[in-house]
């Protein structure tokens, strides 16, 4: 089975999508617990993350199921 990487509690969402992404896998939600998966296993939810630059130097994180997030 693949491995499946539980991540730690002062991590913010923008630092494990991009330990997801550096590493090819994907930032998934399983029972309200946020992880990074090689697959997404039956039960499991992808989170779909879109950064949104600003400013050449920051970007901010815009979760895509959360529509006031995206009117931003």
């Amino acid at each position: 089975m693949a491995d499946i990487v539980l991540l730690t509690p002062g991590l913010t969402l923008l630092e494990a999508y991009q330990i997801a992404k550096d590493a090819n896998m994907h930032l998934i939600e399983i029972g309200g617990d946020v992880r990074i998966s090689p697959i997404i296993p039956p039960g499991a939810r992808e989170i779909p993350i879109k950064v949104k630059i600003t400013a050449p130097d920051r970007g901010r994180v815009v979760v895509a199921n959360d529509p006031a997030q995206v009117a931003a």
